[in-house]
């Protein structure tokens, strides 16, 4: 059993609320959604596992009969206060360089 804790509470409360904003957008009328901590392929070669990640209806449509890896339009990483600062600064170019479209 996963235990939340407060920040992870409050993380669960942002990705809601940039859902419940999403589902407002004309991308989400045209079947787009915000997946969350769905594995996803940046590059050909390089997978992560982001916060939340962009994929358009014509990607999701695609996908059960595609053999390409579908790569996101853009991914949302959420960081907070129990996060180590230096880690993210650097990874932070390497995430900037990933291939999202």
């Amino acid at each position: 059993m996963i235990k939340f804790t407060g920040m992870k509470k409050k993380h669960l409360m942002l990705i809601r609320t940039l859902q419940q904003l999403f589902f407002q957008t004309k991308a989400a009328k045209h079947g787009g959604a915000i997946i969350s901590k769905q594995d996803v392929m940046l590059t050909g070669i390089q997978m992560r596992r982001p916060d939340l990640a962009y994929f358009s209806g014509e990607q999701i449509d695609n996908s059960a009969t595609s053999e390409d890896e579908l790569i996101p339009a853009f991914v949302i990483e959420v960081i907070s206060s129990t996060d180590d600062a230096i880690q993210i600064e650097e990874n932070w170019p390497n995430i900037l360089n990933q291939s999202c479209r």
